[in-house]
């Protein structure tokens, strides 16, 4: 679940994010937004625990569960300190959690940070539904239910749909990083949130993350850091 060092708890964050843990992320590598919680209040609760690190290396991955996680995550900075480390890849929903602490670092130049956006798929089935020789009828109740069919070509009514929930989750997610990085909303905009990844120095010119740091090196002087404030 996470290990200690010197009174630092290390939580590894690693590949694809969900909700749920599966037996398939389990196999090939995934991290769950609710085992991820577990291991903050079991680190914040530990007496032998002092600081949080944060191992990141992840793409992101869905919405479901990364605001509330996020939002656990600046909370606790208020008790322990926290930092997230960027260990090669902190995209998209993994960001929006690292955004979350006392500090961001990098572990090098080749670590690729950023792709805050959102994204949805419309899947379109009908073409091949047709030619397998397959008729969906779909019976619904409600003017939006089932707007976005996959057995139908998306409508521009349903896409305008689908678009409205893609920029109310970007929304929040701007903001919340502007209240995370203790920066303004348009400078998140210009700098950060244009979909792109940044590497390296690039994303401390942007102001994504704080600098670079080692991960050995970052659990002994953040050890050392915390006791000199703690006298």
């Amino acid at each position: 679940p996470y290990s200690v060092t010197n009174g630092i708890a290390l939580i590894p964050i690693m590949g694809v994010i969900t909700k749920e843990s599966s037996f398939f992320g389990k196999l090939f590598g995934g991290a769950s937004t609710l085992e991820i919680a577990e291991n903050l209040n079991k680190a914040l609760d530990d007496p032998n625990v002092v600081s949080i690190v944060l191992q990141i290396d992840s793409p992101g991955g869905s919405v479901d569960g990364i605001e509330s996680l996020a939002q656990a995550i600046y909370k606790a900075r208020q008790e322990k300190p926290i930092v997230a480390f960027a260990d090669g890849m902190m995209a998209s929903a993994a960001y929006w959690l690292g955004s979350a602490a006392s500090e961001v670092y990098i572990s090098g130049e080749t670590t690729q940070v950023g792709s805050i956006g959102v994204v949805a798929t419309h899947l379109d089935l009908s073409e091949r539904a047709k030619k397998e020789g397959i008729q969906v009828n779909e019976i619904v109740a409600g003017k939006y239910k089932r707007m976005a069919s996959p057995f139908k070509p998306l409508s521009e009514e349903g896409r305008a749909y689908i678009q409205g929930q893609v920029d109310s989750i970007y929304k929040t997610f701007v903001e919340t990083i502007a209240l995370h990085r203790n920066v303004s909303v348009d400078t998140v905009l210009s700098q950060m949130a244009d979909g792109k990844l940044f590497i390296g120095s690039q994303t401390i010119q942007n102001g994504l993350v704080d600098g670079v740091k080692y991960l050995p090196k970052l659990l002994k002087t953040e050890r050392k850091q915390i006791m000199n404030q703690l006298e």
